[in-house]
């Protein structure tokens, strides 16, 4: 018996495998990886009762804060997808933030574009003053900013980003277990 109990506690020691980009792969081609981890942004955004939320909120998660608008094609077609994989997702400790960029009655807005797409798992936000666009540089929409569960962005995607692809689901678990935001920041090489 003491043999196995040694074997089996040197393997449950083992660090996990490192997660590992396929070349070309929809995680190499669509995430920008940062330099260095950066500190979430503390702008405040409403929900649908008008109670301010922060990302810091969704600290010890991995948080994708999808920074949308109504009127976004992309955002459109992306939406239902994010809604679709939601509840598996928060199930693993990964939250999607979807936070629309909407200006004039911008919950209104949204919520008959979420109830017209039978959208149900996501949250409602709104960030009509624009400070969080401000402090991310929002220059497209969709952005997404990949926040590690310590709290700080390690990555982003502009545009269309890769959700239904097994690679990114396993790229998201790799930041969900690393020890460190350097550790999460180091699972995407450098681009350049």
């Amino acid at each position: 018996m003491r043999p196995i109990a040694i074997i089996l506690a040197c393997l449950i020691a083992l660090p996990a495998p490192a997660f590992t980009p396929q070349p070309g792969g929809p995680v190499a081609t669509r995430l920008i990886p940062l330099s260095a981890p950066v500190a979430v942004p503390e702008a405040a955004f409403v929900d649908e009762a008008g109670a301010e939320h922060r990302l810091p909120d969704w600290k010890g998660k991995v948080v994708l804060a999808v920074i949308w608008a109504t009127w976004c094609e992309v955002c459109r077609r992306e939406l239902p997808i994010l809604d679709r994989l939601a509840k598996g997702w928060r199930a693993e400790g990964i939250e999607i933030v979807p936070v629309s960029v909407d200006q004039i009655n911008a919950m209104p807005k949204i919520r008959r574009f979420m109830d017209a797409h039978g959208l149900k798992a996501l949250p409602r936000f709104s960030e009509s003053n624009l400070e969080l666009a401000a402090q991310v540089g929002l220059r497209f929409t969709p952005t997404t900013l990949i926040v590690d569960p310590f709290g700080n962005v390690i990555s982003g995607i502009i545009g269309e980003g890769p959700w239904e692809a097994p690679e990114f689901l396993d790229y998201l678990r790799a930041v969900r277990d690393a020890e460190s935001s350097e550790q999460a920041l180091r699972l995407l090489p450098p681009r350049g």
